[in-house]
């Protein structure tokens, strides 16, 4: 589903028999009131256009519609793209992906669609339970050129992954073209059997310390995608939130480098498995409880899942890291120091995700230094040898008072406005990463 001029628009999908026979386009008129809620088809204007399927990855992109992948109505998976141009309702084949897959997802930004992950299947393995397996597999697909690339993995890895929620972070409401980064949350994780079921000294090699979670087919992982700088950051929440697939997500509002959203829905582990996740201080337990389902072998014949009724508030911080502004920042200014600072010394930014309360989180920007004794209790002006890079508190501030109360770091000496130069850590988008201080 997918809003465009007014209206929610559906395509592909099972019926209420699951069976895949429709490949026709739902609009339903918004804004008329209750009177006018009625669903009809929007006729496509050519004869080409995509077979019928489920459980494909669509994203709406600078007014035209694209899909990928899914399971066509004779259970066989496809890896075609088609895009639906918007102002005609006239559909075109483009170049098909890497790989057949499903219940995977989809998003756009600065020229390219992404897709990540989703489940394939090994057509050599006879078994079909075993022949189907979650995959990380990351690609992109250059709108302009229309070719298809790896995208290769800066940060924390997604892992294997499908089923998953996508919430793309616009700056403000008025520029929602190009999402400045992606949310992922959630996700199922079919386990690849295709050599044997996984030991567990096979998933501690493939996956690392992060191997326990791969222990639950259902994901609790919160990551987001830098657009710009295409590096992923686990967020870590506060507490644990009980792991869900197909959630639904929704931005409520960003300010001030905060960003709220609305989690939901899903299904998943809950409590007890069997009733909706009502009880946060059941989860600890819960989790512990299916780490130690897990000896030399998989085993998922007690993990029974179940539909939420949960919506939880989440509010993560918009951060704005050295990173994403090296160019900027390369060679012109202190911060550019920071860069080639080894190990502890550098700075880091850690963000806590509050799940299951409004309590936001927790962001830390700091250096050895800030925990040692201030290199001056005043300051002077022109004192860049004393001042540069150091933690500095903004008050009395009269054309910005929003800002009293931040706290950034000094940059350098503004000779020709006899102010100082204070980068931000946390920023409202449209606003200032840095301003001149007295």
């Amino acid at each position: 589903m997918f809003a465009f001029g007014g209206a929610l628009y559906v395509w592909g999908g099972a019926g209420p028999t699951s069976e895949i026979v429709d490949a026709r386009l739902y609009r339903l008129h918004l804004g008329g009131g209750s009177s006018s809620l009625v669903w009809e088809i929007a006729k496509t204007k050519n004869s080409m256009r995509p077979p019928p399927r489920e459980e494909h990855a669509g994203v709406l992109y600078r007014g035209k519609y694209y899909i990928t992948g899914g399971t066509l109505a004779d259970k066989n998976l496809t890896d075609d793209l088609w895009c639906l141009n918007m102002s005609n309702l006239k559909w075109s084949a483009l170049r098909c992906g890497p790989m057949a897959r499903h219940c995977h997802n989809m998003w756009a930004a600065r020229g390219k669609l992404y897709v990540l992950g989703g489940r394939i299947i090994e057509k050599h393995i006879q078994n079909p339970i075993k022949a189907s397996h979650s995959i990380d597999d990351f690609h992109s697909y250059d709108i302009e050129t229309r070719s298809w690339s790896t995208v290769d993995v800066f940060g924390d890895r997604p892992l294997d992954i499908s089923e998953y929620t996508v919430l793309p972070l616009y700056h403000g409401q008025e520029d929602r073209e190009d999402p400045y980064s992606v949310i992922v949350w959630g996700g199922y994780c079919e386990a690849d059997q295709t050599r044997g079921t996984p030991s567990k000294e096979q998933l501690q090699a493939k996956y690392g310390d992060e191997w326990k979670e791969m222990c639950v087919s259902y994901r609790n992982r919160m990551l987001r995608f830098d657009t710009e700088t295409l590096a992923w950051t686990l967020l870590k929440p506060t507490r644990e939130l009980l792991p869900k697939a197909q959630s639904f997500a929704a931005e409520i509002q960003s300010t001030h480098g905060q960003t709220r959203l609305l989690i939901g829905g899903g299904y998943g582990f809950t409590a007890d498995g069997k009733t909706p996740d009502e009880a946060a201080d059941d989860i600890d337990p819960v989790i512990l409880a299916m780490y130690k389902m897990w000896d030399t072998k998989v085993s998922q014949s007690n993990q029974t899942p179940a539909a939420s009724r949960n919506i939880y508030e989440v509010t993560i911080a918009d951060e704005r890291g050295p990173c994403s502004a090296l160019d900027d920042l390369k060679g012109k200014s202190w911060a550019w120091k920071f860069f080639d600072m080894p190990g502890e010394k550098r700075p880091s930014v850690h963000v806590d995700v509050s799940a299951c309360s409004p309590t936001l989180h927790t962001a830390l920007d700091l250096t050895f230094e800030d925990f040692l004794e201030p290199a001056c209790r005043s300051v002077r002006p022109d004192d860049d040898s004393t001042l540069l890079g150091v933690r500095m508190k903004l008050h009395n501030l009269q054309g910005r008072k929003d800002l009293n109360g931040q706290v950034g770091r000094c940059g350098p000496w503004l000779e020709d406005k006899g102010r100082y130069q204070i980068f931000l850590s946390a920023y409202e988008p449209g606003g200032p990463a840095s301003l001149s201080v007295k």
